[in-house]
């Protein structure tokens, strides 16, 4: 999961300043977003905002 840091966060032995992008795992990343540490890059954070996104794409080829 791509993600910026809204806040400092340590990890992986260094500290990430706000405004740096890095990649995480996905339980990691929604525990980051949850407690307001990061944001998502690029997808959208939100499982249902993905399934309206692909439901959208499949009316477009049709």
């Amino acid at each position: 999961m791509k993600m910026k840091a809204v806040r400092p966060i340590y990890k992986d032995g260094k500290t990430l300043i706000e405004g740096e992008e890095f990649e995480t795992s996905e339980q990691h990343g929604r525990e980051l977003l949850t407690r307001g540490y990061a944001t998502q890059i690029g997808e959208s954070a939100d499982p249902a905002d993905i399934k309206r996104s692909k439901s959208a794409d499949k009316k477009k080829a049709e």
